[in-house]
C-alpha cells in the first residue's frame, strides 16, 4: 500500500489555491493539502500531506519544492517524507522526482532511498472532454540501507480526458475532469496492469483518484480531505 501511496505522490497533481501558470496544477506557497488512501478492502490505510515551498517566479514560469508526508493514520506518526522538485513553463507544469531519501522518524539510520528517473509527467494547463494525453514511462529503484527493494519499469499509457463531472469529498463539492490511464509495470514482486482514474478541478487539482486491476477489482483509492492555506 505504502508504494502504490508513493506512485500516486509521483502521478498526481498538487492541490492548492489558484496560481496564474496552470489552473488544474495551481503553484503557491505553503497551500497545504491532505489525502486520505484506501487499499483494496475499501480500509483507510493512509494520509499523506503535500506542501510547496521555495515557490519563485510568475505568471506562466514558475518553479518550487514540494514537501510530501506519509502518515500512520492509527498512530497519527509521520512514516516517511520526500521532497521534489517541480516547475511550470508556458503554462504546462513538469515535475523530476530523484534520489529521495525516506527516513523512517522512529528508528535511527534506519533509510529508504528511492531515484525515479525518466519522462516528465505533464500537466496541462486546460483538460477538453476528448482530448488525448501523451504516454510516459520512468523507472524506480527503492534501497533499504543499501538492499534493494524494487526495481521496476512503469508505462503510461492510453491517458485520456473522458468526462466532466461534480465529484464531493470532505473538503466540498468540485467540478472535475476525469482523466483515465493504464499503468503497466515490469521488474520485480508485484507487476501487472492498473488501470487509473483521476478527477481533476479547476483552481484545485487532484480531488480524487482511483486504481483497479484489469479485471475491476479495486487496488486502493484516495480523495482531498483538506487545504490549508
Amino acid at each position: 500500500m505504502r508504494i502504490l501511496a508513493i506512485s500516486c505522490l509521483i502521478l498526481a497533481g498538487l492541490p492548492g489555491a489558484y496560481a496564474q501558470c496552470n489552473t488544474f496544477f495551481p503553484i503557491r506557497e505553503n497551500v497545504k493539502v491532505f489525502y486520505d488512501h484506501f487499499d483494496r478492502k475499501d480500509k483507510l490505510a493512509l494520509r499523506t500531506t503535500q506542501k510547496l515551498v521555495n515557490v519563485s517566479g510568475s505568471g506562466n514560469s514558475m518553479k518550487g519544492t514540494m514537501v510530501q508526508e506519509l502518515i500512520d493514520v492509527k498512530k497519527n506518526e509521520l512514516i516517511t517524507s520526500a521532497e521534489s522538485e517541480w516547475h511550470c513553463d508556458g503554462g504546462i507544469v513538469h515535475f523530476n522526482i530523484n534520489n529521495v531519501s525516506m527516513m523512517d522518524p522512529n528508528q535511527t539510520g534506519q533509510g529508504m532511498t528511492m531515484e525515479v528517473s525518466g519522462d516528465k509527467m505533464d500537466v496541462p494547463s486546460a483538460f477538453q472532454v476528448g482530448q488525448t494525453l501523451k504516454d510516459l514511462t520512468y523507472q524506480m529503484k527503492m534501497n533499504m540501507n543499501g538492499v534493494p527493494l524494487m526495481n521496476r519499469t512503469f508505462n503510461v499509457t492510453d491517458r485520456k480526458v473522458e468526462a466532466e463531472e461534480n465529484v464531493t469529498t470532505p473538503a466540498g463539492s468540485f467540478n472535475c475532469f476525469k482523466v483515465s490511464f493504464v499503468t503497466t509495470s515490469k521488474g520485480g514482486i508485484g507487476g501487472g496492469t492498473t488501470r487509473s482514474i483521476m478527477w481533476y478541478a479547476k483552481d484545485v487539482g487532484l480531488v480524487k483518484a482511483e486504481n483497479t486491476s484489469e479485471n475491476g477489482k479495486l487496488i486502493g483509492r484516495q480523495v482531498l480531505t483538506k487545504i490549508e492555506k
